[in-house]
């Protein structure tokens, strides 16, 4: 099956939109989600209410989502961070703030593992060194494992869990075949808010049965998103940084 993965959508609806546009453009089957359907961005009911209802999707829940219920962890972020995660709580409808509130921290598929930080800490740890690998390592099976978080694209891989490869994303739309003796973990980057020096969009596709996987970026109408979030009140640092991309 072809997947579109994706992840850290942060309530940014024009970006969630471009991003989904060329993932059907893949002509992809199911959609990986890999946390953060709220924060930081403006339209936070539109973007639950989109991706809750595509097809054959595996989400998990990130640390944004999570503090929407588990208050205490109001306490790890930003006071930047704050107000955004106020509105999902105002705007969210009931249905779709029970959604968010009940996705798994992780997810076990035929195929793939999803988490949004790591198996160690599903909610909070960022997953960005080799270390974090060897000891994440036994935690999950299979080929592939699916990460957020670091609203950074990169892939990690190792056949023994000793000599450990890190490579940031650097080919829009080349395909990485994926050795079948090694095990890999893939981060997609951002869609709402990337931070790898790339101003648009962020995703992935995966395919399944060729064992592959390329990067996608999308542009999306950044002033737009930034007018709405001025609007509401939020900070001029997360505002932005959408243009800059870091």
């Amino acid at each position: 099956m072809r997947y579109g993965v994706f992840s850290d959508a942060h309530a940014n609806l024009e970006a969630l939109r471009a991003v989904l546009v060329e993932l059907e453009k893949e002509k992809v089957q199911g959609y990986i989600f890999c946390g953060d359907m709220i924060g930081y961005g403006p339209q936070p009911d539109g973007c639950v209410e989109i991706i809750k209802k595509l097809p054959n999707l595996a989400a998990v829940m990130g640390n944004h989502d999570s503090a929407l219920k588990d208050t205490s962890l109001l306490n790890f972020f930003s006071p930047d961070s704050l107000p955004p995660i106020r509105l999902a709580n105002e705007e969210l409808s009931k249905e779709n703030f029970k959604f968010v509130s009940e996705l798994p921290h992780t997810y076990s598929g035929g195929h793939f593992h999803v988490v949004h930080g790591s198996f160690m800490d599903p909610i909070k740890e960022y997953w960005i060194t080799k270390s974090q690998y060897r000891v994440n390592y036994d935690l999950w099976k299979g080929l592939v494992c699916f990460v957020g978080h670091t609203h950074i694209p990169f892939i990690m891989h190792s056949k023994d869990n000793k000599e450990i490869r890190i490579d940031l994303f650097t080919q829009e739309g080349e395909i990485i075949p994926l050795d079948k003796n090694s095990r890999y973990v893939i981060n997609p980057g951002s869609v709402g808010q990337p931070r790898d020096g790339d101003n648009r969009a962020a995703a992935g596709v995966y395919d399944s049965e060729k064992n592959t996987f390329k990067i996608i970026r999308a542009e999306y109408d950044i002033e737009r998103t930034q007018y709405d979030m001025a609007a509401k009140g939020f900070a001029a640092r997360i505002i932005e940084r959408l243009s800059t991309g870091i």
